[in-house]
């Protein structure tokens, strides 16, 4: 007996954790909530209280885990219902930005003062502030009551005049309680540091984002449609599948477009909007999607070490981290593990326009996406606009990256590349590199409610800091929207 009982308790241990660690990727990953509808934040509802808890990471996730029972606790349960998911981000964004009795504070740079700005903001405002927030409550709010962008436009307005939004911590006393970062004078500060080591940071980022095309096998593949082609990038024996629609023969247009973590192309409607107007206007059109999801949720391998490689199950590869373990040298260059999130597209890419048979070449990208065209927009000079929706923002001003969490998206902040390589170095090395292209443009969309990632203020803070250093051709564009997804007719308007 004193030998049996360990082992059982051991077995039922693990076999706890099993189903903890399935129960929460079902939950974060059911309908594809991370990327495309509500991310990696899970939304707890008290069926005692009718009131509703969020859980931001799977560490968190495990104080409402019932390891015993090997449920979630009561009385909670996942809330799946997409209004009140809605609300509450749009609650939680508008007011944590208008605390200290609905004052907005900006700082003044040459007083070193806080300056309250009155506001003429609608009785929402004051209205429905409350410590406990309960699910009925949301139902008073809704994304057309209130339009965060119109308001900061004046306070915006006030940025090239001695002034700078405040969103660090304000005590009652009206004096900052941390020391304040300066994003307008950072952020300049790497755009001159990249400007001056722009040849030097383009050519290492070469280095470690590319295999040897000696790794690369991209073959064609008959379809029963005329009109499509399925290319196959064969990688270390990893199949990767993407589809190029034709518009016509001989056409010198291309359009690139990259899905998100939300999975398929051919699930979204917004990007069957795109395709079928582009290949109206004479494009092919190619698709792309993240490795590990879509069509390509399959088994995946990758080199780990000098002729060691391992294997990731479907289950497997579509949980980023798993390629943390990466190791490969091409030559004497060890290649960064985000290489793997992009190696397929590109080598994809320089097969279909080898020759130079497309004069124009465009790419859009959602999400995680929207991440990957940025990266493959530094290692494809030939790409002409790179559109990039809801896709990332620097560390420096996102919560997102709390290295202290887990979101398994290594592509966002692995910190071997991320503090070598800033987003802000990524950002102005793409945009720079109309030095090599002159039509090189860099477009950058939020959703300012956005469900997933990369909102408010981070998204408004990046807005301002890029148009107080005044590129000529980066953009950023804000929606007041809580939608993770892209407007056709917006990408339409940049294209024209």
């Amino acid at each position: 007996m004193l030998i049996v009982t360990p082992i059982i308790f051991n077995a039922n241990k693990i076999y706890s954790e099993y189903v903890f660690d399935n129960l929460y990727e079902q939950i974060v990953f059911k309908n594809d909530f991370f990327g495309s509808k509500n991310g990696t934040t899970i939304y707890l509802e008290n069926i005692s209280e009718n009131s509703l808890r969020t859980i931001g990471s799977k560490a968190e996730f495990r104080n409402f885990f019932d390891f015993e029972k090997k449920e979630i606790m009561h009385p909670y349960k996942p809330l799946s219902r997409k209004s009140e998911i809605s609300n509450y981000k749009i609650y939680v964004e508008i007011f944590s930005r208008f605390s200290m009795n609905n004052i907005l504070y900006i700082y003044s740079l040459n007083d070193q003062k806080l300056i309250p700005i009155k506001s003429n903001s609608p009785s929402i405002l004051s209205k429905y502030i409350k410590e406990d927030l309960r699910l009925e409550d949301l139902e008073l709010i809704k994304p057309v009551s209130f339009n965060y962008i119109n308001y900061l436009d004046k306070i915006n307005g006030l940025v090239k005049n001695g002034y700078e939004i405040v969103y660090a911590p304000i005590g009652k006393d009206l004096k900052l309680t941390e020391d304040y970062f300066n994003f307008f004078e950072f952020s300049k500060n790497e755009f001159v540091y990249t400007n001056k080591n722009f040849d030097k940071i383009l050519i290492e980022l070469n280095k470690i984002l590319t295999f040897s095309e000696n790794e690369s096998n991209v073959v064609e593949k008959d379809t029963t449609d005329s009109k499509t082609i399925e290319y196959v990038s064969k990688i270390f024996d990893s199949v990767y599948e993407s589809t190029l629609y034709k518009s016509k023969e001989n056409s010198n247009c291309l359009k690139i477009y990259h899905q998100g973590h939300g999975g398929d192309p051919l699930d979204f409607n917004y990007f069957k909007k795109l395709k079928n107007s582009w290949i109206e206007d004479g494009c092919d059109v190619i698709d792309f999607t993240m490795i590990g999801y879509g069509r390509n949720n399959v088994e995946v391998t990758i080199p780990i070490g000098k002729n060691s490689y391992i294997k990731l199950s479907p289950e497997l590869s579509r949980i980023h981290d798993n390629y943390e373990s990466l190791y490969y040298k091409n030559g004497n260059d060890i290649v960064s593990p985000l290489s793997i999130f992009t190696i397929n597209q590109y080598f994809i890419i320089k097969e279909l326009t080898k020759g130079g048979k497309y004069k124009n070449i465009d790419a859009v990208g959602i999400s995680g996406g929207g991440l990957n065209v940025i990266f493959l927009s530094l290692l494809l000079p030939e790409i002409d606009y790179v559109i990039s929706v809801n896709g990332s923002s620097p560390i420096d001003l996102d919560p997102y990256y709390d290295k202290n969490l887990d979101y398994e998206h290594i592509e966002y902040y692995l910190p071997d590349f991320y503090n070598e390589y800033s987003y802000w170095e990524l950002y102005f090395v793409s945009s720079l590199m109309n030095s090599l292209n002159e039509n090189r443009q860099l477009h950058m969309i939020y959703s300012v409610f956005d469900f997933c990632c990369f909102d408010s203020p981070d998204s408004i803070m990046l807005k301002n800091a890029i148009d107080h250093i005044d590129l000529q051709n980066l953009y950023i564009y804000l929606n007041n929207s809580d939608k993770h997804e892209i407007f056709p007719e917006q990408v339409f308007d940049i294209e024209r």
